[in-house]
């Protein structure tokens, strides 16, 4: 369930309170006269604040295909306006070649670079990171419009856990090392009907104490969606920030991240610990430097969810935000708010 405040304002009778609350987002009150008339100005402004969407739960994940869909023609426009330079520059005389090089360096190196990096992708990775707790787990959940992963309270992802198309429900397990042996991994078909899916995979996916001692190094979980069937795949990922192992975890999938959705608590000081989050996309933009790739991509992939925002005080929310922005400005940088920002309630189904 996605909640935006909005039902709340229905159930104001008092016009002072109605005219605190206008007040306390720092809005004027002058010229109006009624009740109606400050809860259609209080509408408006959660409307402008919390970025509602007309879509409906289950059809958010369309917004993921859809933006597969065009970076996939995007690569091959690409791709075949490098290869066209390619057999261009092979018509040069040598004479020439030589004095390109010696203006662009390497230039027939960075060519082959910039062709493997945009060749598109057998599979996008769409990684939800975030502290422990944070709802990383019922984010999934909304934007694939199935109760697929537990979110209750308790229940917190202790390893990496891939998502992916399966034409019936599966659970595969892979087990960490044992010494020098890595044991073969197992794949279990999920088709017990007297339980949910979620019911079926929360012993392999969730534990309740030390999450560093699951016998676990990834899980993959198969099921039969639409958006799997596109090649997109969901990471769900232990809490970033409980210990290094945990974040190299993180580490493994983001730089070759398609999408990378941080999920924030907003109600635990705007949600933000700038060591762990900084550190983690520092550590994700040398490995991307490493390997040759664009830095900017990581940046301008990035999406950060405010979740439980409900629990802000409508006093403090505008103050909250700009925390917010500030922060995440100050770790990334070049951070567009108003696309790269959603303040949201996700409210686990029982």
């Amino acid at each position: 369930m996605m909640s935006t405040g909005l039902e709340k304002v229905d159930t104001i009778d008092d016009p002072a309170k109605a005219c605190e609350l206008i007040q306390s987002f720092g809005l004027s009150t002058k010229g109006m006269n009624s009740l109606d008339e400050m809860k259609k100005k209080l509408r408006e402004h959660l409307k402008g604040l919390e970025g509602t969407s007309s879509r409906k739960i289950g059809e958010t994940h369309e917004v993921i295909s859809d933006a597969g869909k065009s970076d996939a023609d995007k690569r091959r426009k690409l791709l075949d306006l490098y290869k066209r330079t390619e057999q261009f520059m092979d018509q040069f005389e040598e004479d020439f070649l030589e004095i390109l090089q010696k203006s662009f360096e390497d230039l027939n190196k960075s060519l082959q670079e910039r062709k493997k990096n945009v060749e598109p992708s057998d599979q996008y990775v769409v990684l939800v990171a975030g502290e422990t707790s944070a709802g990383k787990s019922s984010v999934i959940n909304l934007i694939l419009g199935e109760d697929l992963l537990p979110s209750t309270t308790l229940s917190t992802t202790s390893t990496i856990c891939e998502l992916k198309y399966g034409e019936k429900p599966m659970v595969g397990v892979h087990y960490k090392p044992n010494g020098t042996k890595t044991p073969e991994p197992a794949f279990q078909e999920l088709n017990d009907g007297s339980k949910t899916y979620k019911e079926q995979i929360e012993k392999f996916v969730y534990v309740k104490e030390d999450r560093e001692k699951t016998p676990y190094e990834k899980i993959e979980l198969f099921f039969p969606h639409p958006l799997f069937k596109e090649n997109v795949m969901i990471v769900d990922s232990p809490g970033v920030g409980e210990s290094d192992v945990m974040s190299s975890f993180v580490l493994n999938y983001l730089p070759r991240a398609f999408c990378f959705m941080y999920v924030l608590c907003a109600s635990n000081a705007g949600g933000i610990q700038p060591d762990r989050l900084g550190k983690l996309l520092t550590s994700a933009q040398n490995l991307r430097k490493s390997a040759n790739l664009d830095l900017s991509l990581s940046a301008a992939c990035t999406l950060f969810v405010c979740n439980k925002w409900d629990l802000v005080e409508n006093y403090e929310r505008e103050e909250v935000k700009r925390d917010t922005v500030g922060k995440l400005t100050r770790i990334l940088g070049n951070l567009d708010p108003k696309s790269q920002i959603v303040y949201l309630y996700v409210k686990a189904r029982s």
